[in-house]
């Protein structure tokens, strides 16, 4: 019972806090980051982002959109990218998956952690983007929500729950006062049950 009360307090404070930021052009590390994982120019990714925004100022995006966009990013069968989009949506807190709409930094942060790629790159890219106030360090709530949040975009193994990973990830982590980038990808990237959930898609 504990535990998923602090489940819940944790997910819940991390979708209210991705949500609630306010709207920020694609960054250079973005575009960077997206050149990396899929391969394709940097050019190329900086125009389709480009002309999205041209329809859609302010960055916010439907379901089909969402899956559009991937798809643009990725060659996967559309059924598969429907799939983790319900998944994505549930995991931001989206209660109507038609009508609600998600944000470009939304986009951003589910499509880095669920497509093929090096996962410390991953984690390295998580953790600019849960750093909301970019000083470079995390305090343990923030590890905690970005641990959560990561995870509830996908189906973890049935042997381990959310919370019970989560929970083995955080004592994994090196904490002083704060957490530092190394510290956060080491102590994530060398938990098994974390691992294996992240990596699904590969």
């Amino acid at each position: 019972m504990g535990s998923s009360q602090s489940k819940f307090e944790h997910s819940q404070c991390l979708k209210n806090k991705l949500r609630k930021l306010p709207f920020e052009p694609p960054r250079d590390q973005d575009y960077n980051f997206l050149a990396y994982q899929t391969g394709l120019a940097k050019d190329a990714i900086k125009d389709l982002f480009e002309n999205f925004l041209q329809t859609h100022p302010d960055g916010r995006m439907n379901r089909k959109e969402f899956c559009d966009l991937y798809l643009s990013l990725r060659k996967e069968s559309p059924e598969i990218i429907l799939g983790l989009s319900e998944n994505v949506f549930h995991a931001l807190g989206i209660k109507d998956l038609e009508s609600d709409l998600v944000s470009l930094r939304e986009f951003f942060i589910t499509y880095a952690l669920t497509s093929r790629g090096d996962i410390r790159k991953k984690l390295e890219y998580a953790f600019e983007v849960y750093d909301t106030n970019r000083d470079n360090a995390l305090d343990l709530d923030e590890v905690r929500e970005a641990v959560y949040g990561i995870l509830e975009l996908f189906e973890p193994p049935r042997e381990a729950s959310i919370a019970e990973i989560a929970r083995d990830c955080i004592k994994n982590v090196k904490i002083t006062c704060v957490v530092k980038k190394d510290d956060f990808i080491e102590g994530l990237a060398q938990n098994k049950d974390f691992r294996n959930v992240v990596t699904i898609f590969q």
